[in-house]
């Protein structure tokens, strides 16, 4: 594990122990294509029926959510404590077609190669390199980065790639809190909104401020889909 998967994994279990953990929630408005609402409406068209990969689950919220119409869905993640969080969840909704795995996306999860026929991940890590082997000939994987985290390795991948976008939105909060609860799910970023980071909260409100009223944020996405050949 690198030095950055090692922050990444230490920042997640921390999210994890916040109050309301990964689930918070906050009103948003989006300006622009809304990017994660193209990708989630994509995954609802291609998981029906299907056995599902979810690379990067977090808390398994948005994994939950497809096993309402999918087969089976693996949920994966490199965090013990989010991943704590997503079996309660499961367990709570009685949703008995969703398995949980501790693990790395570029690391064997003794997962059987070709289990799957479609693998996503969102908002995510790089699932171009071990993950396309377990994805059956015909199959699909799909991603969704902010875009200073590319795909890395896709052209590399074998994989044809039928989608390859640029999106730009821009978010905008009504309230501090709004944007403070957004940003405290920003990787690396603390609880912004504890007392002790009031000035880094005030300081991130006066960036973020909108001439117009409220606060954004401008997020420039890259939505990508591809086939296993076969």
């Amino acid at each position: 594990m690198t030095r950055r998967e090692g922050a990444g994994r230490a920042w997640s279990d921390d999210v994890a122990r916040r109050p309301g953990g990964y689930a918070v929630t906050w009103t948003q408005t989006v300006e622009g294509p809304d990017a994660q609402k193209l990708f989630d409406t994509r995954v609802s068209e291609l998981t029906p029926s299907m056995n599902v990969l979810d690379l990067g689950c977090g808390d398994g919220a948005f994994t939950l959510s497809v096993a309402k119409h999918a087969r089976h869905v693996t949920g994966v993640d490199f965090s013990e404590g989010m991943l704590a969080n997503a079996r309660r969840a499961a367990e709570a909704q009685g949703m008995e077609n969703v398995t949980f795995v501790h693990a790395h996306a570029r690391e064997d999860a003794g997962l059987t190669r070709g289990a799957f026929n479609v693998a996503y991940t969102r908002r995510g890590p790089n699932i171009t390199v071990v993950v396309p082997a377990l994805v059956r000939a015909g199959g699909v994987l799909l991603g969704l980065h902010p875009l200073e985290r590319d795909a890395g390795g896709l052209r590399d991948s074998g994989l044809s790639v039928v989608r390859y976008e640029r999106l730009d939105d821009l978010l905008r909060f009504p309230t501090v809190t709004d944007l403070a609860r957004y940003l405290q799910r920003t990787p690396g970023m603390p609880d912004v909104r504890q007392p002790e980071h009031a000035d880094l909260l005030r300081a991130l409100a006066r960036e973020h401020a909108h001439p117009e009223g409220g606060y954004a944020k401008p997020v420039r996405w890259l939505l990508w889909e591809a086939r296993v050949p076969g």
